[in-house]
């Protein structure tokens, strides 16, 4: 079994990422622990002496070569992935991200996201403390945020993260309980997505035929922009809690697009988990069930345990929010 902040800090590692590039991802991942530059390269270091990630020496910052040349070790990463990493990182913006060593996690790493989790929660709740968090979390998405000001008392995302991250452990600390945290988080589209909207901006090609409803997958490695349906479905990034299967959603279970925004006015409810445990780190809004359509969505949220005692997963009400902003 492997540390929660090891656990997360290995599962932002399903591509090839330089110190300043994994000290970016958990900065802006609202479940990760926070890290210098400096103390993020001796978490990696650590993680690389226990075998969980691998190193890459590139003498080169060529991104074709890197994904070309996978060194020994390292996780099966998929070729489709591999071929939009080097275009990807051909843009001179994104080159940063190719200088000095990098870091992919190894086939071992993978196979510790799977492990049992080491804090595997207990049959029980104190039902005071879960129903202050539940009550809270309604604050969260129920008003706007307009020039700084706060309407209808409500709460943002970080805010309620950090207040509940605070209660779950006090409430670990006294009685050895974990408490149920909501599974919330925005998105980003995938690089695939993102060049048909723009050639539908530009008038060059038509956006797809209507396919409902979509599907929302989970998984214990991070998605990146270069994931696609088939990547999100591998034996690395696939739940191994039994029962696990993707939830397809409707069309009314979504809100109507407003101010660049929509959210999930029904709850997406996963089925329930019947043996096993899983770490979800984040989620995708796939066109279609399996491998074909696309992986248009990405995000990831705090460290969410699935086990018998924990689940059905599941999106509360607003708790998934798009946005094209």
């Amino acid at each position: 079994m492997i540390k929660n902040e090891t656990r997360r800090l290995i599962a932002h590692l399903g591509i090839p990422r330089n110190v300043a590039n994994v000290e970016h991802e958990l900065r802006i991942d609202p479940g990760s622990q926070t890290w210098s530059q400096e103390e993020t390269a001796v978490q990696l270091k650590i993680a690389e002496d226990s075998g969980l990630v691998t190193r890459i020496k590139e003498s080169h910052r060529d991104p074709v070569k890197i994904a070309a040349h996978v060194p020994k070790g390292a996780y099966d990463w998929h070729e489709e992935s591999r071929e939009i990493y080097a275009e990807r990182l051909k843009v001179p913006f994104r080159q940063w991200r190719t200088e000095g060593d990098l870091f992919i996690i190894s086939k071992e790493g993978v196979e510790a996201l799977k492990a049992p989790l080491d804090d595997e929660p207990a049959p029980m709740t104190p039902s005071q403390v879960q129903a202050a968090i539940d009550a809270e979390y309604q604050r969260v998405h129920k008003g706007a945020i307009k020039d700084s000001t706060r309407l209808n008392n409500a709460l943002l995302e970080d805010e309620f993260a950090d207040w509940a991250k605070a209660v779950a452990a006090d409430t670990k600390k006294r009685w050895n309980v974990d408490v149920k945290l909501p599974i919330a988080g925005g998105a980003g589209w995938t690089d695939v997505v993102e060049n048909r909207i723009i050639d539908w901006e530009n008038q060059k090609t038509a956006m797809p035929a209507l396919v409902a409803p979509w599907f929302m997958c989970l998984v214990i490695l991070a998605l990146t922009d270069t994931d696609t349906p088939t990547t999100a479905r591998d034996g690395s990034h696939i739940p191994t809690y039994t029962g696990y299967a993707e939830k397809s959603v409707a069309a009314a279970d979504m809100t109507t697009a407003s101010g660049g925004s929509a959210n999930n006015a029904n709850a997406i409810v996963f089925a329930a988990c019947t043996a096993g445990s899983s770490a979800i780190v984040g989620a995708g809004n796939k066109e279609t069930n399996g491998t074909t359509g696309d992986l248009r969505k990405y995000f990831g949220f705090t460290s969410t345990a699935v086990s018998t005692t924990q689940t059905p997963p599941q999106f509360a009400a607003t708790a998934y929010v798009t946005t094209a902003d």
